[in-house]
């Protein structure tokens, strides 16, 4: 589990004053900076903070006056700081507790962070943090099971998921589901080249969550296509950040894939832009017109290519 660090940046001065650049996707920040904020006018009494983040990453740093912060990871890890200096500040990852306090009467703290804001995606109950933390923590993808059927029907019945579905999957029943399950694994274990691999997403309590694929895979070409679709309740947690990601590397250091790619529907955004963080790209020359549900609409093409993949690796 990821833990809080200080950070330290470079500061430049002169007879003529001092100068601290700061920059995103670098060793003291790093991430894209997607949003700022600052807070002032707190006195010693107030602690603010007082959540957790399914997703989005900090950076707090005084610009003026002081405070102190507590970070805690539900795994029985608190660091507390005391942010006095100009050129410091705590990187607060995902899933990290905060509390700050005791601010000096002139402190201004400024926030950077990795997501624009989402209610959604806070947790401020302390107990729930925790659970989480368990829940979460232990996360991976395996296959499939017939214990997952009951599950999956909950996403492929649900228009709020299944809207952005080619095919409309409100048919499908409990004994399709198994049948699937079924043919997914035979096939993973008599074929050496399958056409296509699914796997399940689950907690730390082997809870199913979703589905995450590699389909029409082309041995000859080393292409195929990702997919993944989850349950509602996965929402905000950070599943499918964390499943399209062990997909990929399961494609490009288990498999002898050169591309993957994906076909999505433009109005789709919150799925593009977690496609966008995990690396991949769009190709506009290989977006496509296709016929989704009686209506002809147009399909982005995003990929990530091997290269790109350990590029972004490392």
């Amino acid at each position: 589990m990821a833990d809080s660090k200080l950070s330290v940046f470079k500061q430049n001065g002169d007879e003529r004053g001092y100068l601290v650049a700061m920059e995103g996707e670098s060793e003291g920040i790093p991430f894209l900076i997607r949003r700022a904020f600052y807070i002032y006018g707190s006195d010693r009494n107030v602690v603010r903070g007082c959540h957790a983040n399914y997703n989005t990453e900090f950076v707090l740093i005084n610009v003026q006056g002081s405070c102190r912060v507590k970070t805690d990871n539900g795994l029985g890890s608190i660091i507390e700081y005391e942010l006095n200096e100009r050129n410091e500040g705590v990187y607060i990852p995902a899933m990290v507790w905060k509390d700050m306090y005791d601010f000096s009467p002139d402190c201004i703290m400024l926030a950077l962070a990795s997501e624009h804001y989402d209610p959604d995606e806070y947790i401020r109950d302390y107990e729930l943090f925790v659970r989480r933390v368990m829940e979460d923590g232990n996360r991976r993808i395996r296959p499939l099971e017939e214990k997952d059927a009951p599950f999956m029907l909950e996403w492929m019945q649900d228009p709020a998921i299944n809207r952005f579905f080619k095919f409309s999957l409100g048919d499908i029943t409990l004994d399709k589901a198994l049948h699937f399950i079924k043919r997914a694994n035979k096939e993973n274990e008599n074929d050496d080249e399958p056409s296509y691999l699914h796997y399940a997403v689950v907690d730390g309590k082997d809870e199913y969550f979703g589905t995450v694929s590699l389909k029409n895979i082309n041995w000859q070409d080393k292409t195929a296509e990702y997919a993944i679709s989850t349950r509602k309740c996965a929402k905000h947690r950070g599943y499918g950040q964390f499943a399209t990601r062990e997909i990929i590397k399961k494609a490009f250091e288990d498999l002898p894939l050169e591309r993957v790619f994906l076909y999505v529907l433009p109005e789709n955004e919150s799925a593009i832009k977690m496609y966008k963080k995990c690396g991949f790209v769009e190709e506009p020359s290989r977006d496509s017109i296709e016929t989704v549900r009686g209506r002809d609409v147009r399909r982005l093409y995003y990929r990530i290519d091997r290269d790109d993949y350990y590029s972004n690796k490392h």
